[in-house]
């Protein structure tokens, strides 16, 4: 009988931040690197140093999954690796908003950004950030036994939605919290 071997969840991750994040063409999507056998890391660099800063605060610096933690290093060729977190503790609605048009701009799959205010959703939310993306399906080679046939299919926008920070500190020690959704021409207008 043959050896069995299956997809580790931590290459599953790569993938996903692969499959997704490198649809821009300003960033490149390093390989993962095994550091220790419980320690890994994936390095993205982003040409623009306003992605870079953005990515920064807007990907999860680590993701553990069981006992195995990937590293995300953000880095742009000028000054090298970007550092988390930046100092900054509190941020509003503009701020995050800014954040995430930086961090996707120039990502084929990112359709904009839409700021709920805080005087449309009860505390303890200060507001809401919706982070949207096209409508696609993120599908990639992967034999976890999730599919038949090897394969992960999700929604564009719940893949990214597993990458990103859900939701920031505002001053007045309420949330601001950022959604994820697709989007669509007939109800929501960007302009």
């Amino acid at each position: 009988m043959q050896d069995l071997k299956l997809t580790p969840p931590w290459n599953t991750l790569w993938r996903k931040i692969y499959y997704t994040l490198s649809n821009d063409q300003e960033l490149l999507v390093g390989e993962l690197e095994n550091i220790d056998n419980v320690n890994y890391k994936i390095e993205i660099t982003a040409k623009k140093m306003t992605t870079a800063l953005a990515l920064r605060q807007v990907i999860k610096p680590v993701f553990e999954l069981g006992n195995i933690n990937v590293k995300i290093v953000i880095k742009n060729p000028m000054i090298g690796v970007i550092p988390y977190p930046d100092g900054k503790t509190e941020y509003t609605l503009d701020d995050v908003e800014l954040l995430m048009n930086a961090a996707f701009k120039d990502n084929i799959l990112f359709k904009g950004v839409v700021v709920v205010p805080q005087s449309e959703i009860p505390k303890p939310l200060s507001g809401k950030v919706v982070v949207l993306f096209s409508k696609s399906i993120t599908q990639f080679f992967n034999d976890d036994l999730s599919d038949i046939y090897g394969n992960f299919n999700e929604i564009t926008v719940r893949v990214i939605e597993d990458l990103i920070i859900s939701s920031y500190k505002s001053s007045d020690d309420t949330l601001i919290e950022v959604v994820f959704n697709t989007y669509d021409n007939k109800y929501i207008n960007l302009e």
